[in-house]
């Protein structure tokens, strides 16, 4: 099979996969955050130079779940501390490296929390598809940048992080994702306004988490962050919009009365 038809046929069944998760049930959801929080951190693991610990990937994932249904489920705010604390000093506990302690809070930050704010976004109505356009609007930016960048890109972005993103891929990718969300915003009770501000948003916030894990990638000497998805690299290469992008989204939803959140919050 070339990498063409590869790539084609591993990024629909990526596609499909997210959108029957997101949209079946919130329990699909939770399985499929909490998958890629899972498989995330054990990726994170080894691009960052740690031993791989299937403890800690796990004790990570138990952040995401108690965390983005505590309230729901009225688990004691010590119990989510405790939980949260444990994942934070496992990897000193089992490696007795201080650097890990580093990583293991870096982690939390770049990969649980943003999946845990993700978990609020459909609001107390609910609206699934709320959760979905999210990430249409980081699909759309990714690939009209990659177009607009391979066919009329001259400027480099930032050459020593990604030497193939340029200016003019980023301005393709920031118009037609505004585009998007004109056509899309109605259908998550969002006015439009606020619709173009949030495709602004994540084609900004999407492309710093594009460039911040290639400086990880950088150091590491590799390509991709792994071998997950033939013919697109690791879980994280496909979710490095989202680290940054989901917590700034959610603020300004926050901010502007778009998502009404649990009242213990």
């Amino acid at each position: 099979m070339s990498e063409f038809w590869k790539r084609l046929w591993f990024g629909a069944i990526f596609v499909a996969v997210m959108i029957l998760g997101i949209m079946w049930s919130e329990v699909s959801t939770l399985i499929l955050f909490s998958s890629v929080v899972f498989l995330g951190n054990l990726e994170f693991q080894n691009l960052t130079g740690q031993k791989k610990s299937i403890a800690s990937a796990s004790l990570h994932s138990m952040v995401f779940l108690i965390l983005s249904h505590g309230v729901m489920f009225k688990i004691p705010c010590f119990t989510q501390f405790f939980v949260l604390f444990l994942a934070i000093v496992y990897p000193y506990l089992e490696r007795r490296e201080t650097k890990v302690l580093a990583m293991s809070l870096l982690s939390l930050c770049l990969i649980s929390f943003p999946f845990i704010v993700l978990t609020y976004f459909p609001g107390s109505a609910d609206l699934r598809f709320t959760l979905l356009v999210f990430f249409i609007l980081i699909w759309a930016n990714d690939t009209f940048a990659y177009l607009v960048g391979k066919k009329f890109g001259r400027t480099k972005l930032w050459e020593r992080l990604s030497p193939k993103k340029t200016w003019e891929g980023f301005v393709g990718g920031l118009i037609l994702t505004v585009f998007f969300s004109l056509f899309l915003s109605p259908y998550c009770s969002w006015p439009r306004l606020d619709g173009m501000m949030i495709a602004v948003i994540i084609s900004s916030t999407g492309t710093a988490g594009d460039l911040l894990e290639s400086s990880f990638k950088r150091r590491a000497g590799v390509k991709d962050s792994g071998s997950f998805l033939p013919g697109h690299g690791g879980l994280l290469d496909r979710f490095d919009a989202v680290t940054l992008s989901a917590p700034v989204v959610f603020v300004y939803l926050w901010m502007n009365g778009l998502i009404d959140l649990p009242s213990a919050l």
